[in-house]
């Protein structure tokens, strides 16, 4: 059985491509989401990334418009009251 460990946090088991697996206290499972950068990592369960991937779009939506009016000159205060941030 061939296994890698991963810093002190994972140890994959190289055999066990496509099945469950533990990462600190979480379970990944076949399906899941893991997004990560320097701040950390989310898990997003398969039955959920629809509604995350949504409301992801949602707030880049908002914050793309934000940063539009903000180069028009608008003051932040006039613009929360129009759309407020999500």
């Amino acid at each position: 059985m061939a296994k890698v460990e991963i810093g002190k946090v994972l140890e994959v088991d190289l055999e066990s491509v496509m099945k469950p697996f533990k990462c600190g206290k979480r379970i990944i499972t076949h399906g899941d989401l893991i997004f990560g950068d320097i701040n950390g990592i989310v898990i997003v369960k398969k039955n959920h990334i629809e509604i995350v991937l949504s409301k992801a779009q949602e707030i880049i939506s908002t914050d793309k418009w934000w940063f539009e009016q903000l180069e028009k000159g608008r003051q932040p205060s006039d613009i929360e009251k129009e759309r407020p941030l999500p």
